[in-house]
């Protein structure tokens, strides 16, 4: 999904909270940052690893450049081809992050906004008729890559 719908959403859903639901300021800022900041830093991480840059143009310049060119792929083409897995929108994150909400109460906002993020994610997977699992899970992308070939797309920068 684009990044302008993850925040507008998550824009709109934690002033609702803060607003109606009487969330204190700090779990709906919680909240709000899992809504699109946590698990989009994964992307971001990807694209610095490659060019070293952190310039926030290039990176949505890539990103858009890239997304566009993978959405215009048929089906049959993309099951040849890898995905990255991305730790920061994976239910392994999501465990992770449940169990440290044991330990600081106001994690759970986090997580909120990131299964928030990851169900609109979801949505536009199976809107596009792609595997939703590679999104939702490290591990299986993993074993899922092993019998696929790197995109190239994905490695122009």
């Amino acid at each position: 999904m684009k990044p302008q719908y993850h925040l507008t959403s998550g824009t709109i859903l934690s002033l609702i909270l803060y607003l109606f639901f009487n969330v204190s300021l700090l779990n709906t800022c919680l909240f709000y940052i899992g809504t699109w900041l946590i698990p989009d830093l994964d992307h971001f991480i990807t694209f610095f690893k490659k060019t070293k840059s952190i310039n926030p143009k290039k990176f949505l310049e890539n990103s858009f450049r890239n997304r566009s060119k993978w959405i215009n792929l048929e089906k049959k083409e993309k099951e040849k081809y890898q995905y990255k897995p991305m730790f920061l929108h994976s239910i392994e994150f999501i465990v992770i992050l449940i169990c440290l909400s044991f330990l600081l109460n106001n994690l759970t906002y986090l997580v909120w906004g990131i299964i928030f993020h990851d169900i609109l994610d979801v949505i536009d997977f199976i809107r596009r008729k792609e595997n939703v699992f590679v999104k939702l899970s490290c591990f299986y992308t993993i074993f899922y890559n092993k019998k696929r070939n790197k995109y190239k797309c994905r490695d122009e920068i």
